[in-house]
């Protein structure tokens, strides 16, 4: 990075984490966590920016008998079941990949190292001081806290939706059903993702990435997913039946597959229905 982005105002007033792909289980379990922005400070050289923050609720940092506790105020030390641990109320975060910067409206979904502050001195120094943080791991993080509210509510409702056409199918969809996009993903799956601008489904059928549709309606984000798992759903109830190993595969599919794709959908909401046949007839 360019020297003086650390010198610049600050423009992102709080990180929402949402995932730790690398990182304690005590800060995993955590989440999703939103820290207050406090200063940006760049790192030993003078180069660099990092992101001092104040995590709304403090996390246990499992330090061990070799921690040298001098490195940090007494106060927060504490211990439990499991043993001696430090109390952490102020994170460092900075990119994780080379070029990339926190900055308002594109921090979404974007993969950043995360350092506990074990010596809260840190916060009259001008820039980083290594000794005063401890690697924490790689984080996931939106510049929009909003988004967590919004993210979660959508998962919610994504996962509601599976469980009914679940039990109203009688098929095993979780194989199939999308997640949220996430590290873990892979070319090729069902996902959704929920950004600042939009909510995009990708329904896996394209290779090449191509397949990506967006909206700004989460109405609009469910139907996709719902005419997606209720096609399947029928394709695999008229798989099952008699009929199929002798019915001509037109008659199969205006007389079986449709019908049986159009009552799921009817079960789940009637416009979603009616939508999914004008789109059939053309």
């Amino acid at each position: 990075m360019a020297d003086g982005h650390a010198q610049e105002r600050i423009t992102v007033s709080s990180l929402a984490f949402r995932d730790l792909p690398a990182g304690p289980a005590e800060l995993r379990e955590e989440l999703p966590l939103v820290a207050t922005v406090l200063r940006v400070i760049p790192g030993p050289q003078g180069r660099g920016e990092f992101w001092c923050a104040r995590l709304e609720r403090p996390v246990k940092y499992r330090i061990g008998d070799a921690f040298d506790t001098t490195r940090c105020q007494a106060e927060f030390l504490g211990n439990d079941s499991a043993g001696p641990f430090l109390w952490i109320q102020v994170i460092v975060v900075s990119a994780h990949h080379p070029g990339q910067r926190i900055q308002p409206g594109i921090t979404t979904g974007m993969q950043v190292d995360v350092a506990y502050v074990v010596d809260l001195t840190l916060g009259q120094d001008s820039a980083l001081d290594p000794a005063k943080v401890d690697y924490a791991g790689i984080a996931i993080v939106d510049d929009q806290p909003g988004l967590l509210a919004v993210r979660a509510g959508l998962i919610d409702r994504v996962q509601s939706l599976v469980s009914a056409l679940k039990e109203l199918s009688g098929q095993e969809l979780d194989d199939y059903a999308p997640q949220p996009l996430g590290p873990n993903a892979v070319q090729g799956d069902k996902v959704y993702a929920i950004t600042s601008a939009d909510l995009r489904y990708y329904d896996g059928s394209d290779d090449t990435g191509q397949g990506w549709r967006s909206t700004t309606d989460p109405d609009e984000l469910l139907y996709w997913i719902a005419d997606d798992l209720a096609r399947h759903a029928a394709w695999g109830w008229t798989q099952r039946t008699p009929s199929a190993a002798r019915m001509d595969q037109h008659l199969l599919r205006d007389l079986l597959w449709i019908p049986q794709w159009l009552l799921l959908l009817t079960a789940l909401d009637p416009r979603w229905a009616q939508r999914t046949r004008l789109s059939i007839l053309g």
